[in-house]
């Protein structure tokens, strides 16, 4: 009677499971899954419980939840129930390690560790465990059957102290549920391609690329001018763009001739035409600055300061000046038609002649040099 219901029970379930939801078979990830367990079990290992039982039947069910594509944890509740009337009832937490998750046919190991109640001559409620291996293949993406085996262990079935050992062999039909619409997609997919599958020569095929025949960077299914003619600029729809007026810019000007200048001056003793030996490296500077610059013209200035008679004062302003025009003429080789020496004598002061300093600046030879650079 039992196992008949057991039959009409299950026939029932797989009906129910082939009507759910598609999922993605190779990761069920936060997934949960429910098992229906039926399995045929043989007890090992005690003698005396080996002449007392026969083969019986397991009838179970089991709980499941992905914790990622390769372990899922389990919480399973089985019957085994053997003749004379030994029956063990364990409820164990189980972990699984599925070996290639993104295959229809994936073997696995479990192991579990929980309690079991029972009947052997009394009633009893011990530690129990499993260890088994197994194989479940995905009928549908939604719906697997396991083949499985496995060892139970009940540390204790009752007054005599016996413990059971126990190897069972035999099917569980899972139903995943609970997937997101990306991994229902992406399933539906791999079935009709399994279904469905491409000719040898439409798997070999290559999709042509695009091509743009006149190279104007438009493709020939969305070019509106074929065969524009190269270096054209073209829309986009592959036609050519109206030429751009352009006004016709005038160069800049040149740039004009940069301008140059050096200046001279070379200080004097109170009533003294004579160079002295700190200026001549002033007066070389403008001599070769005229030898850089061979069309330049000078104008040697002579001045004192009002100390004394002015006519005096005149003289010696011109004996100064000529004294720096004879040094470059003599020492650099200046033409001197080049140079002009011109005596001021106090009528061009630069600083008051009431102080010494004053003074001192105004015994001086000046010049201003100026030329164009190309």
């Amino acid at each position: 009677m039992g196992m008949k219901l057991f039959k009409k029970g299950l026939g029932a379930f797989l009906l129910g499971c082939s009507l759910g939801t598609l999922v993605e078979a190779r990761d069920y990830t936060g997934t949960w899954a429910f098992g229906a367990i039926g399995q045929g079990a043989v007890a090992v290992g005690q003698q005396e419980i080996k002449e007392k039982s026969d083969a019986g039947y397991d009838l179970g069910a089991s709980l499941r939840y992905g914790l990622d594509p390769y372990w899922s944890l389990g919480l399973s509740y089985e019957n085994l129930h053997f003749q004379n009337d030994i029956r063990v009832q364990p409820i164990l937490l189980t972990p699984r390690y599925s070996f290639w998750p993104e295959e229809e046919w994936t073997p696995f190991v479990q192991a579990g560790l929980g309690t079991s109640s029972g009947i052997y001559s009394h009633q009893f409620n011990h530690f129990a465990s499993k260890l088994g291996v197994g194989l479940d293949y995905f009928m549908l993406p939604n719906l697997a059957l396991g083949l499985e085996t496995n060892y139970h262990y009940i540390s204790d079935t009752g007054e005599s102290r016996n413990h059971l050992h126990a190897m069972s062999a035999g099917l569980v039909l899972w139903f995943y549920f609970g997937v997101s619409p990306d991994e229902v997609e992406a399933r539906t997919n791999r079935l009709r391609e399994r279904e469905y599958p491409q000719s040898p020569a439409a798997q070999t095929a290559e999709v042509p690329l695009p091509v743009d025949s006149d190279g104007d960077g438009v493709m020939d299914d969305q070019d509106a001018c074929p065969n524009t003619p190269g270096g054209t600029k073209v829309d986009i729809h592959g036609c050519p763009l109206p030429p751009v007026e352009t006004t016709p810019v005038a160069p800049p000007p040149p740039a004009p001739p940069e301008k140059v200048t050096i200046e001279l001056q070379v200080l004097f003793d109170s009533g003294k035409a004579k160079i002295k030996s700190e200026f001549k490296s002033e007066i070389q500077k403008v001599a070769d600055f005229m030898h850089q610059y061979p069309t330049t013209h000078a104008e040697i200035e002579g001045h004192t300061d009002n100390v004394g008679n002015v006519d005096k004062n005149m003289i010696l302003s011109q004996q100064r000046a000529d004294a720096v025009v004879a040094y470059l003429t003599d020492h650099f080789d200046i033409a001197p038609s080049r140079l002009t020496g011109v005596g001021y004598g106090p009528t061009k002061p630069i600083d008051s002649n009431m102080t010494v300093e004053g003074r001192k600046k105004n015994r001086r030879v000046v010049a201003t040099l100026t030329a164009t650079r190309p």
